[in-house]
Parts: structure tokens; sequence; C-alpha cells
């Protein structure tokens, strides 16, 4: 064992390694509040506790060159920065008030912020999380995953329905769309690549399929 640190009861989403502020630091929640520690000797740099309360801390935070993204279902979708050493900043630098997913990490790829929550949202994170486009299709009403390229976003859906779409593009046009299964009761874990191949587990069968 290299450290072990004591704190508070855990949350449910993953942690996160990167350098904000001139620090390399290991970032994630518990139960209350998000916190950054050095990845070195695991002492805890900074916590962070959000206006609201009770937010479950499901989605991963996201690092995007020297910010932080964080996302929840009490306190909305949230950019933050950090001081000169590499603690955050605790009013954010913008928010968005209606991504507010509950258990699904939005997706950060070709200079936006692709979010699910009663919609499709596409945000600008060069501009303040400015609302480019949203999609009312009914495949975002419920769960889902997100993987993306530089010019792509693949949606795994709740339903068993996978839907490609332009990253670039000013408007939600899909690319493809494929269903898995008519008689799936849902689809809740993260798709895998590997290669050229797509593996999906749903609640009765893993899948596997060609990209190439």
């Amino acid at each position: 064992m290299i450290w072990q640190t004591a704190g508070p009861s855990a949350a449910f989403s993953s942690f996160v390694v990167g350098k904000l502020g001139g620090q390399r630091q290991l970032i994630g929640y518990d139960k209350e509040s998000l916190g950054g520690w050095d990845v070195k000797t695991g002492k805890r740099l900074w916590s962070h506790v959000p206006k609201k309360n009770n937010d479950f801390n499901v989605p991963t935070p996201i690092i995007v060159g020297d910010k932080l993204v964080l996302s929840t279902e009490n306190n909305g979708t949230r950019l933050h920065e950090f001081d000169a050493r590499g603690r955050i900043l605790s009013e954010p630098l913008a928010t968005h008030r209606e991504l507010i997913p509950d258990a699904h990490t939005p997706l950060a790829v070709n200079g936006r912020l692709f979010g699910v929550s009663n919609g499709l949202f596409c945000l600008d994170l060069a501009n303040n999380l400015r609302e480019l486009w949203t999609s009312d299709d009914e495949a975002f009403s419920h769960y889902t995953t997100l993987i993306g390229s530089r010019d792509r976003v693949l949606v795994a859906t709740e339903q068993g329905e996978l839907i490609l779409f332009d990253s670039a593009a000013d408007k939600f046009v899909p690319l493809s769309r494929l269903k898995l299964s008519e008689n799936d009761s849902g689809i809740f874990s993260h798709p895998a690549l590997v290669g050229s191949q797509l593996f999906i587990r749903s609640s009765t069968s893993l899948v596997c399929l060609p990209l190439a």
C-alpha cells in the first residue's frame, strides 16, 4: 500500500485524475462533497459543497483543459476554475440549470458537452455552457450512456437503441439508429469499445457489434 486516507462515506461516481491549478490530483465525490487529493500522498487538498444538498453524486466529474465540469440532479451542470494552488473556486464560472442528470455522465467532445436530462442537450464548453441545441426525441427521456470521438457521438439508450450523430452539427440529426432488442428491460451498463467491435450488456444478453 502506498497510502490510505480516511474520509466520509463514499458516493457513487468514479474518480478522475488530472492537473488543475498546477496540481496533479485525484478528484471525486464522497457522500456530501467533492474533493481533490494529492495523488502522491493522499492528502486532501480541498472540499467543495454545492449550494443545494442531497445530490446522489453519481455522474463522474469531467476534466476539460484546466477546468472541471460537474453535473448533478439538484445543482445542474457547472463549469469550475481552480486557483494557483490547485483548489477549486467555489463559485462556478458558468451554470446550466436544465441539464440535471441523476445517473449518467455527460460527454465532453469536440469543444461541446452532450448530456441527457428529459432530452438531449448540446452545450458550448468555450462559451460558458451556452446552449447550442436540444432534442426532445423520445429516446432521450430515460437513462443513456454516451461515448464519442472527435466527430461522432454514440448513444446507448435504456430501451436498447443505439443512436449515432455528428458532434459538430448545428442540430440533432441521427446518422444511424439500431434497435438491439424489442423485449429488453433496460441497458444500464456502459458500452465497451475494443478495436472495431462494440460490446453492450443488456439485462438478458451480451451483444458484440462490428463497427467496420
